[in-house]
């Protein structure tokens, strides 16, 4: 399943930290996305995936691709929300790895996939 999450210009965070512990290095890898919205779509897809895992694939303003997680060691999903005069939702996707983010040429789900078929009926596009 590919969900497609398209968010303002400058507002989404990506972090790396790398640390040493006794098992060796680990990296941790976070990417938020502040959403300023009631956007109770968003509400209905986190209760129905929160507990899956992921693979993040991001593209940043320079147009650098980045990959993190894999099918066996995928991301987790933490999601909040905040209720008041102005509604915002924070959602964040957090992971933990042996291998830094990994270099992508492209994020495009038709050139990493070619021979695959997409569903894109359900986009979370917030502007």
């Amino acid at each position: 399943m590919v969900t497609e999450v398209k968010c303002r210009p400058l507002t989404a965070t990506l972090n790396e930290a790398r640390a040493t512990g006794s098992d060796g290095e680990a990296y941790q890898v976070d990417c938020q996305l502040p959403i300023l919205a009631d956007a109770p779509e968003l509400v209905a897809w986190v209760n129905r995936h929160g507990r899956r895992r992921f693979v993040l694939l991001a593209r940043d303003t320079l147009g650098n691709c980045y990959l993190s997680g894999t099918p066996a060691n995928g991301m987790r999903l933490s999601w909040g929300r905040q209720i008041t005069a102005r509604h915002s939702q924070n959602l964040v996707v957090r992971g933990l790895s042996q291998r830094p983010l990994a270099r992508l040429a492209s994020v495009d789900p038709e050139v990493l996939f070619p021979n695959r078929e997409f569903d894109y009926t359900f986009d979370l596009s917030f502007s």
